[in-house]
């Protein structure tokens, strides 16, 4: 049976939006657990087809989806499990056109996506316009995870110093462990049932979730906010730039 305080949650969450930026290994189980939770809408943008390469760590799909739009499969068969959630699929790639109005229609950003450039991008962006993001990502047996709160000193640029697009691997170029994703998607939900429900204290804010699935270790890091940070740091409203690469 149901707890009082779960069922009151519920009613909260059935007004709540959130988007997901990336309906792939990570996205997907973010998905299925925000459905599980009964959060009102969940929009899904990914511009992506399956295809077989991915099966192994995208657990939503099977061989009768290769090549049809991730975006618009998930969404039907992410309905078809969770009655009280609107599944929204827009197979179309994120930028400059979009990318505003979306965020703005949203109350988190959920970024599923891959290539740091991206990542960056749409985390700045979600903080610009004032949005709670969620990032998380995957390379091999490893991964972290994070948010950041408008306003608040302590995002992803304080801790990411990454090399531009031209050098950067996505999971695709380098591979990457079925399970390790799975569990960075479980704690993207919980990260925005945490802050939906009020409990800022659970969320990964100024802290590192670090995964390392050879080795069997996973680790809570502190970092201190980077005071000169361009996008949290005092004074910092500059609006991001368009990363080469799409989403």
């Amino acid at each position: 049976m149901s707890s009082p305080p779960f069922l009151a949650a519920r009613a909260r969450f059935s007004h709540a939006r959130v988007l997901i930026v990336g309906v792939g290994g990570l996205g997907c189980p973010a998905a299925q657990l925000l459905g599980a939770a009964g959060i009102g809408q969940v929009t899904l943008v990914d511009p992506d087809r399956m295809s077989l390469s991915n099966l192994h760590r995208q657990l939503l799909f099977d061989e009768q989806d290769l090549d049809k739009a991730k975006a618009v499969v998930a969404a039907k068969k992410l309905s078809g499990l969770f009655a009280a959630t609107r599944f929204v699929p827009l197979p179309v790639t994120i930028d400059e056109s979009n990318a505003p109005s979306l965020i703005a229609a949203h109350d988190w950003v959920v970024d599923a996506t891959d290539g740091w450039d991206t990542k960056l991008w749409l985390h700045d962006l979600a903080l610009y316009h004032e949005r709670p993001v969620s990032h998380a990502g995957a390379m091999g047996w490893q991964g972290q995870a994070l948010t950041a709160l408008p306003n608040i000193p302590g995002c992803l640029r304080c801790v990411a110093h990454f090399p531009d697009a031209e050098e950067d691997a996505s999971c695709q170029q380098a591979g990457i462990i079925p399970g390790v994703v799975q569990l960075l998607g479980a704690r993207l939900a919980a990260e925005v049932v945490a802050g939906l429900t009020g409990h800022e204290e659970a969320l990964l804010v100024r802290k590192v979730l670090h995964v390392d699935a050879y080795r069997m270790r996973i680790r809570v890091v502190p970092f201190a906010p980077d005071p000169n940070c361009r996008v949290c740091g005092v004074g910092a409203r500059l609006a991001p730039a368009r990363p080469a690469e799409s989403v």
